[in-house]
């Protein structure tokens, strides 16, 4: 799978700009090949007029995660016919920290082994904000396509947007739906979320700032940055080592990928060999762990950044938005976010949001049955 390099000059997260080598599979039906492939040879202008699909993965996967799904989705009848997905940062083979970073004026500001705040750019914010420039840059490059292409001079009566079908998987769900805050209020967009791990984290961030309360009230100030460089000596010196070499260990031990995806999926024997080294072949670079436990901490931080908003104000705020749908497909057996979970967030939203279950599968039902998970994709879209 190749590893195109994206350069987000454009893209600013918490006052600097950041250049990210970011790795992404791109599918056409236009492709030839069976396998998704460079952006060198996926820009025809048929993908312009039908808009795109934007894939978000969970937790522990990567943009591999829907490959099995990504031709199916590009050849289905009516659906747009460019689909895209990223690794989010800690994850897959996009590179486990940016190049640099720069100030507003160009500057240079440090380097990330200086940078203590390494830990904002491994939120879904950060990813969402990847999968928006990326999205901005295709976008831009099959309307140059199309601009060469038109010999028509008056351009008074643009061509209506075209429509952007967003979905997450997962932990990827709040990924897709930073996202949707993130793309233009005149892009239609049709959100699907697939299992989506919404309201898991309501309470434990509550508690977190209680307790933040109570220590800004109890502590003297002084006694913080002190108490920061002591945390963050032991992190490196201590902690990271050790959780290293836990997840060495149980990543390389015979058959961790398979058992995984077996307790995950709704039956078991659907697993294959491809599917395994899928969720395997990340595991192989280097650096793949200080991306994992990076991600981790910047989630238990997360209670102290304003950009990591309550699940349900998330999702009220992106079913604010002007020509926006929200839909929800999960697996009738899935053991990692309970359907009775899926239900009882989404209850409060049963007259806008659709609810689809799929009867037999489990976490990964895009996996798990690729041709019913198109067909369900399809009536849930009206397509």
């Amino acid at each position: 799978v190749p590893t195109p390099r994206t350069n987000l000059d454009e893209n600013t997260i918490s006052r600097t700009t950041v250049r990210w080598k970011v790795h992404y599979l791109e599918c056409s039906a236009d492709d030839e090949n069976d396998n998704a492939h460079n952006n060198s040879t996926a820009t025809t202008a048929t993908t312009t007029s039908a808009g795109m699909i934007y894939l978000n993965h969970g937790f522990g996967a990567s943009s591999l995660s829907w490959l099995p799904a990504m031709k199916a989705l590009a050849n289905a009848p009516r659906l747009p016919n460019s689909v895209v997905a990223h690794d989010a940062p800690g994850f897959g083979f996009t590179a486990r920290r940016p190049t640099a970073t720069k100030d507003d004026d160009g500057g240079q500001l440090s380097s990330w082994k200086e940078n203590a705040e390494l830990e904002q750019y491994f939120t879904s914010q950060a990813s969402a904000a990847l999968g928006h420039a990326l999205w901005h840059q295709k976008t831009l490059l099959y309307q140059s396509e199309d601009d060469d292409d038109d010999d028509k001079p008056n351009s008074n009566n643009s061509p209506p947007q075209p429509v952007v079908v967003l979905m997450g998987h997962s932990m990827g769900a709040i990924t897709t739906l930073r996202m949707a805050l993130l793309l233009p209020s005149t892009v239609p967009k049709r959100i699907v979320l697939v299992a989506p791990a919404l309201g898991l984290r309501g309470k434990r961030r509550r508690r977190r700032q209680r307790q933040m309360t109570t220590s800004a009230t109890t502590q003297p100030r002084r006694n913080s940055n002190l108490f920061r460089r002591a945390n963050q000596f032991l992190t490196n010196r201590l902690v990271d080592p050790l959780a290293t070499y836990i997840l060495r260990r149980a990543v390389g031990r015979p058959g961790f990928w398979r058992a995984g995806l077996g307790v995950a999926w709704g039956d078991a024997q659907r697993v294959t060999a491809a599917d395994v080294l899928r969720f395997q072949w990340p595991a192989v670079g280097r650096g793949w762990e200080k991306g994992l436990l990076l991600f981790s901490r910047a989630q238990l931080q997360s209670s102290r950044r304003e950009d990591m908003d309550d699940d349900h104000v998330l999702l009220q705020k992106v079913l604010c938005l002007p020509n926006t749908t929200v839909d929800v497909i999960y697996g009738e057996l899935d053991p990692v976010v309970k359907p009775a979970v899926i239900q009882r967030f989404f209850q409060p939203y049963n007259e806008t949001v659709q609810l689809v279950e799929m009867p037999g599968l489990g976490h990964d039902p895009f996996e798990e049955d690729v041709p019913a998970f198109v067909e369900v994709l399809q009536k849930v879209l009206n397509y």
